[in-house]
């Protein structure tokens, strides 16, 4: 073979490149489609685990601060959708310049078996309520100016904000029940006699820098009126052993007068 028949076999074969039949269009625009898109969602997986990870802290910390910062982020959410897309612009590239890589938004960053507290106890409590904030500006902007992000959901809502402020009040409930159970405790401790129960009702039977124990008089039951003096919370316990020797503790909320009962929704574990 000479260099003509070199050159005409070349210039054939990149012909015949050139005409090749395409590749079907929706196999293409498929896979274009599904790799951002799987990128976004994982992401968005990320981002909520961190945010998972803090707030599971600062809840615990404090349910009523929690509640204000969850609607912090709220407002803040919204109101990255009212303003415009370069005032968004400059707050995604301070923040990405605060968070050069997704890696960076973990502000814990501990092996998987050491608890989150341990590691938390080092920060102080607004500079984790900030770090939040700024991953649900992060999260808004990218959902509003990134193709990509926009089919995702936003990771705060006012339907979630009411299921949280009904969360908030069992957290605030297993902890009232646990103060009434150690007064309690407390209390059967370091009585005088028991010679208490023959005091009329409404009688201080115990009284420390912390609390006030009272009788409580009621025809079935043994009752203890418990007042909180830092929280000016009321509280009841009330015991009843039944017939077969078994024996039945209850805590409620209650008021000044210790009339009410209001049974208390606690959790199982917190």
């Amino acid at each position: 073979m000479d260099w003509s028949d070199l050159w005409l076999f070349g210039a054939g074969a990149l012909a015949g490149w050139a005409f090749r039949p395409k590749a079907k269009q929706s196999n293409t625009q498929e896979k274009s489609y599904i790799v951002p898109s799987a990128s976004a969602h994982d992401r968005d997986n990320i981002l909520r685990t961190y945010i998972r990870e803090i707030s599971n802290h600062l809840v615990r910390v404090d349910p009523d601060r929690y509640f204000q910062t969850y609607s912090k982020a709220l407002a803040e959410q919204e109101g990255m959708k009212k303003a415009d897309k370069k005032t968004r612009e400059a707050h995604l590239h301070i923040l990405t310049e605060k968070y050069p890589t997704y890696d960076s938004f973990d502000v814990i960053g501990t092996r998987p078996y050491v608890i989150y507290a341990d590691t938390l106890v080092s920060w102080d409590d607004s500079d984790l309520e900030a770090h939040l904030l700024n991953m649900v500006r992060f999260h808004s902007i990218k959902r509003l100016d990134d193709a990509e992000w926009r089919e995702l959901h936003s990771i705060v809502s006012e339907k979630e904000r009411e299921h949280l402020h009904g969360y908030i009040q069992k957290i605030k409930d297993t902890y009232f029940e646990r103060r009434l159970i150690a007064a309690v405790n407390e209390y059967y401790a370091r009585r005088s006699a028991i010679s208490d129960w023959q005091s009329p009702s409404g009688s201080v039977l115990y009284e420390n820098d912390n609390l006030v124990v009272f009788r409580v008089e009621d025809i079935a039951e043994t009752c203890l009126g418990i007042f909180f003096k830092d929280t000016q919370e009321h509280g009841l316990y009330t015991f009843f052993a039944a017939d077969d020797d078994k024996a039945y503790h209850n805590y409620y909320r209650s008021e000044r007068t210790f009339n009410e009962r209001k049974y208390l929704d606690t959790l199982h574990e917190l």
